[in-house]
């Protein structure tokens, strides 16, 4: 019988993905423990002499010493990573001796047969005929610390190298009984850390290092498990993440520049395809040709606008870029984060001519893009000397629309491109930065604490803070005339009206066209000016000046200049794109009063419950009064109710996930599963009691270990007190896409009439009295996309009114 060294694995075949992955280690230079693989055609029709026939065989091979024997699992035909079950062998450690190895190796293959191995293999509808099981044998490493590390975030599939760490062994772990203290590393920053450990943090540093070294080579992002033995670092085990370049993952937080927190349907069908136009332009432009389906771009959910990260990265990859940047924004990690470079790969360099051209001429140009933000300024001042819109009919009203919509789309376009080109250039900035032992937040540029509606609002508010008590309570209540009554309160009018001329435009949420306007009501501006708490940022100490004082290089004052410039840029043209879109309401406006006058609408404000496509349906009677109106009153409540709740600022997957409660109170936990849930919550002890588990329930369990698989089944999410990702009952839950977050002290989470939402890809758990969420669905809703319309005329054939 053929027992082979791992270092000559290429020379035997059928093994298994784990001894493929120890060679590859070991021969790609990372240090693992010698050991021999017996392949499974080996292993096959050993029976009845197959001990008697492998003590012969490791006889002259394993000598004295402490050994260690796996499982090493493939499967004929191969199978997507994907879609592979999680399969729980148990290793066996600490074995001497060729008959007790063989006796080792007999009882690592026989586990095929248990139930807990062909229920996985019947879940994932894999022929147990297809499973073959190899068997690796290694000189075992007396570990003094121990773990498992990631390339790549295995929940969310972000690039984020994480690591898990025990002192001692990690079977603890692998059993679900023990929880690991947990790394996370991105771009160089630990984003997450343990409070406190005794584990040395060298050791966790080597191991994200090497792990990131393994995940470049390999070309794909891969898990390995690791033991440090006091002096050295060891790979035990190499395998792939099952991840897919396919999966969406939708940012709220990446549309909330565009896009309030609520959205209405009018603000929504008018404001999506400007938005969607922008970024599907900008992909065009720079990248040519793409897969980018324009209508993937931007979504609605819980009448929140995300953008499809995932969509608009598989564009970057598509063009061999790295989708770093995309990812830092959905993150919103900062200046850290959201100025991460990119890195360019070889199908890049195909499209290097295009992307050249477009930098130099196009929108990465300042010239070009100052040349453009003028040409638009000049055509919105043409359409703002047009005629008054309270004159016009409707059909005239929505002629305006189609006239002032490309002067929109332009500058969103440029508010779109100006960012990412200063994150693109402070990346740069940063890298150059290190030489002087800086960091981007420690510079200053000249655009820091400029004039804008923000830093006006603090002076007005300083203003409001020196009035005398009467005249300051005068404004604090919107009451406009006692302001006009006192010499100090008309002075401070004046500086109100100073700050209307310039920013009358803007409202508290200049992207939503359904809020009025500061210059449409004065007492609510008071009231805000009031309430207003100015931001406290100190700038940052080094200046450009500084800078040379210090010798900085010639090429860090270059970068300075080019961030400098570009965000001076960036500032002008969002003011311009405010300006462009503040435009709109008074038109809308306009044709609600047309609505209101033939009794169709109770108030203005109600033109915003109705989408492009209605309005122009509404005006020119193609559509009744009764459904008017009933659209208006049932949309009002649905945003109402989407208020009420929660949504998360990311979602992973097409799948919506559910509101979370507003109040409540919020738990830290480790993610382990992604996925969400929310509902009742069922403590449960012993595994008598998993009948307790309702349907769509929240489980809490003392531990992630394999007994409480079958908890799986009826539960809508799982709180575990211990366990990490390697537990099994964590890899079942990823292989049923069941969310499981790991709560250390949650044996106190058990209240009476609990009620509790699960975030398994962020590990958000809020816990709350089901009494205060009567009336928030639990259910995961399905995505709510009012028509969108068609651009530039949304609005179908109009009357003349």
């Amino acid at each position: 019988m053929r027992i082979i060294g791992l270092e000559r694995y290429r020379a035997a075949k059928n093994a298994g993905a784990r001894a493929h992955g120890l060679h590859w280690l070991a021969h790609h230079g990372f240090r693992t423990p010698a050991g021999w693989v017996v392949p499974w055609s080996e292993l096959d029709g050993l029976e009845p002499d197959a001990e008697a026939m492998l003590t012969a065989a490791l006889t002259p091979l394993v000598g004295d010493g402490t050994l260690a024997v796996r499982a090493s699992v493939e499967y004929e035909p191969a199978l997507e990573a994907d879609v592979e079950p999680a399969l729980s062998f148990e290793s066996v450690l600490g074995v001497s001796g060729p008959r007790d190895v063989a006796r080792a190796v007999l009882r690592v293959r026989d586990q095929e047969n248990q139930p807990k191995i062909q229920a996985a293999l019947q879940r994932a509808e894999i022929d147990p005929e297809a499973l073959r099981v190899g068997v690796v044998i290694q000189r075992l490493v007396e570990p003094v610390v121990s773990g498992t590390a990631f390339s790549m975030d295995p929940i969310t599939h972000f690039s984020r190298t994480v690591v898990e760490a025990v002192n001692g062994s990690a079977e603890g772990v692998r059993a679900g009984s023990a929880t690991p203290l947990r790394w996370v590393r991105r771009h160089g920053v630990w984003s997450v850390e343990p409070t406190s450990s005794d584990i040395p943090m060298f050791v966790v540093i080597e191991v994200a290092d090497l792990v990131e070294q393994i995940g470049r080579k390999h070309g794909w992002p891969v898990e390995v498990t690791w033991v440090w033995d006091g002096e050295h670092v060891f790979f035990v085990d190499m395998s792939e993440v099952p991840c897919s370049d396919g999966a969406s993952l939708y940012s709220h937080r990446a549309a909330h520049a565009a896009f309030p927190d609520v959205v209405t349907p009018l603000m929504w069908s008018v404001g999506a395809p400007l938005t969607v136009g922008a970024w599907t332009r900008l992909a065009r432009e720079a990248l040519g040709e793409t897969d980018l389906d324009p209508s993937e771009v931007v979504r609605l959910i819980h009448h929140r606008a995300y953008v499809n990260i995932g969509a608009l990265g598989r564009a970057c990859d598509s063009a061999g870029l790295d989708r770093g940047v995309l990812e830092a924004i959905a993150l919103g990690g900062g200046a850290r984060g959201a100025l991460s470079g990119s890195r360019f790969g070889w199908r890049a360099v195909l499209r290097a001519p295009r992307i050249a051209r477009f930098a130099a001429r196009t929108s990465l140009s300042t010239k070009n893009v100052e040349r453009e933000a003028s040409r638009i300024q000049r055509d919105l001042e043409r359409f703002k000397a047009g005629p008054d819109c309270a004159d016009l009919t409707a059909k005239q009203v929505l002629t305006r629309v189609d006239d002032l919509l490309p002067i929109v789309s332009d500058a969103r376009y440029l508010e779109v491109v100006a960012p990412l080109v200063v994150g693109m250039h402070a990346s740069t900035l940063r890298r150059r930065l290190t030489a002087v032992e800086l960091d981007i937040d420690d510079i200053a540029f000249p655009s820091d604490g400029g004039e804008s509606a923000d830093s006006a609002l603090d002076g007005l508010h300083a203003s409001w803070d020196a009035l005398p008590p009467g005249t300051r309570a005068a404004v604090s209540g919107g009451r406009v005339s006692r302001v006009r009554a006192t010499k100090s309160g008309r002075t401070f009018l004046t500086e109100v009206d100073a700050f209307l001329a310039q920013y009358g435009h803007g409202s508290d949420w200049y992207a939503d066209i359904s809020v009025a306007r500061w210059s449409e009501d004065l007492r609510s501006l008071l009231r805000a000016i009031a309430r207003r708490v100015p931001c406290a940022s100190a700038t940052p100490p080094v200046t450009r000046d500084r800078l040379v004082e210090m010798g900085a290089a010639a090429s860090v004052l270059r970068s300075y200049d080019r961030v400098a410039a570009w965000r001076e840029l960036a500032h002008r043209v969002s003011e311009l794109n405010a300006l462009a879109y503040a435009e709109l309401r008074p038109l809308y406006l306009r044709l609600a009063d047309i609505l209101q006058r033939r009794g169709w609408l109770d108030r203005p404000a109600d033109v915003f419950m109705l989408t492009a496509k209605e309005l122009g349906d509404a005006l020119a009677f193609n559509a009744t009064e009764a459904l008017v109106r009933e659209t208006v009153v049932r949309r009002t409540a649905e945003l109402n109710a989407a208020g009420e709740g929660a949504a998360p600022d990311l979602i992973f997957g097409e799948k919506p996930a559910p509101l979370a409660p507003v109040h409540g109170e919020q738990l830290r936990a480790a993610p382990e599963s992604g996925g969400y849930g929310c509902g009742a919550v069922v403590r449960v002890e012993n595994v008598d009691e998993i009948g307790r588990v309702m349907p769509g329930s929240i489980a809490i369990l003392p531990d992630a270990s394999a007994r409480w698989a079958p908890v799986l089944v009826r539960a809508g999410a799982v709180i575990a007190g211990r366990g990490g990702f390697r537990s099994p009952l964590a890899e079942a839950a990823r292989d049923r896409g069941v969310a499981l977050v790991v709560v250390p002290d949650s044996e106190g989470l058990a209240l009476p009439d609990a009620w509790a939402f699960v975030d398994g890809y962020t590990g958000s758990v809020v816990l709350t009295d089901s009494a205060a969420e009567e009336g928030l669905a639990c259910d995961v809703p399905a995505a709510d996309e009012p028509e969108t319309g068609e651009h530039p005329d949304a609005h179908g054939a109009v009357a003349a009114s």
